[in-house]
């Protein structure tokens, strides 16, 4: 689904994002129409980018669904002694909010990290609401979770999508310490002083967690029971090549046995391509990926943060290269060099060299 990056290039609209949202299920399933395609979803974080999070929270009959900052804002929207803005002051009048927020991994205007957040070209335009990152508060009880089920994940940008297979779920709360040193504990990548701006204790920390774990495992059984799957239950692959000699023939030599990796996998494993973004190394992770793969695999971009990368694939991740034949082998003792034969092509990984290659055969 598209991101915060695609909408900090759609100038900043929210409105443009939404259109895009609604169009880009059907048109990734018609360039590939055996293709999985899975929806980014968050928890944890309200992200108003999302329509059908945006919409409840600029309704002041859902403000229960989310934390609002401790202290009472004064009546230009400012909240006293908070340590992130509750107002983007980019529009006139002012946008503010009382719901806690704050800006990290948010894209900003005119300058939010563009290398990682995003940079907005106009002002960060989130509707009635300004731009940041909100918390949902799970302890509203069944209210909230009705929506989560059958709204967020089950509506028409979710599972009611024929073109949406499953989730990718962000961000965890956590019980004692917070990851950036929030204490006590609260949401991970959120400011550290997150908890004490929403006037958060201990108690309430752990409350909202054990209901942030009984909703997680509620969409867990809806996503199942409906027949998607969620990212957290993939398995995680290796595909890159390590540095060193010894190192890469330590590792395929572990991989291409019987019991390797290529024929012992019982679950489905996510293979992500390297973060030096050159077609080489791209190539590369294809040929781990094909070489050592079980019956059951993907192989694709992971969350990588940056809104510059570049996300392109070469073309040999559209060859069809049929199916396997064997698992991996060392073509000689000691040789350093893993080959693996598939019908329609040849894979290997050289050690020696640290490289793969991969020969199509001739039909």
């Amino acid at each position: 689904m598209p991101s915060k990056c695609s909408w900090n290039r759609l100038q900043s609209s929210s409105t443009q994002l939404a259109q895009r949202s609604a169009l880009f299920p059907a048109d990734a399933r018609s360039r590939t129409p055996a293709g999985d395609f899975i929806a980014d979803r968050n928890l944890v974080k309200a992200l108003p980018w999302f329509g059908t999070v945006r919409t409840k929270m600029s309704d002041p009959a859902y403000a229960g669904f989310f934390i609002p900052f401790a202290t009472a804002a004064l009546p230009n929207g400012t909240v006293p002694g908070a340590n992130v803005p509750s107002c983007d002051t980019h529009y006139n009048p002012a946008r503010c909010s009382h719901l806690y927020h704050d800006q990290v991994q948010t894209p900003q205007y005119p300058d939010g990290r563009g290398w990682l957040d995003g940079s907005c070209r106009a002002p960060c335009d989130c509707g009635a609401v300004p731009c940041g990152e909100y918390v949902f508060d799970h302890r509203n009880g069944s209210a909230l979770t009705t929506w989560i089920l059958d709204e967020y994940f089950g509506g028409s940008s979710g599972l009611g999508n024929p073109n949406i297979d499953g989730f990718m779920i962000d961000d965890q709360w956590l019980p004692q310490h917070g990851r950036n040193g929030s204490i006590p504990g609260g949401p991970s990548e959120m400011d550290r002083d997150a908890v004490r701006d929403m006037g958060l204790s201990q108690d309430d920390v752990r409350d909202i967690f054990e209901a942030w774990q009984s909703n997680m495992a509620a969409v867990i059984d809806l996503v199942s029971t409906r027949g998607g799957w969620t990212f957290s239950q993939l398995q995680a692959g290796q595909s890159t090549i390590p540095t060193s000699e010894a190192a890469c023939a330590a590792q395929f030599q572990a991989a291409c046995t019987p019991e390797g990796t290529a024929s012992g996998q019982s679950g489905v494993s996510l293979y992500s391509l390297s973060d030096n973004h050159t077609n080489t190394a791209k190539v590369n992770n294809l040929a781990v990926f094909l070489l050592t793969r079980g019956p059951y695999a993907y192989i694709g971009h992971g969350w990588e943060g940056l809104c510059t990368a570049d996300y392109s694939i070469p073309e040999e991740f559209a060859m069809d290269h049929g199916t396997p034949l064997n698992n991996c082998s060392e073509t000689a003792p000691g040789s350093g060099i893993f080959t693996r034969e598939w019908t329609k092509a040849t894979v290997t990984v050289s050690c020696p060299t640290l490289s793969g290659s991969i020969r199509m055969k001739t039909p």
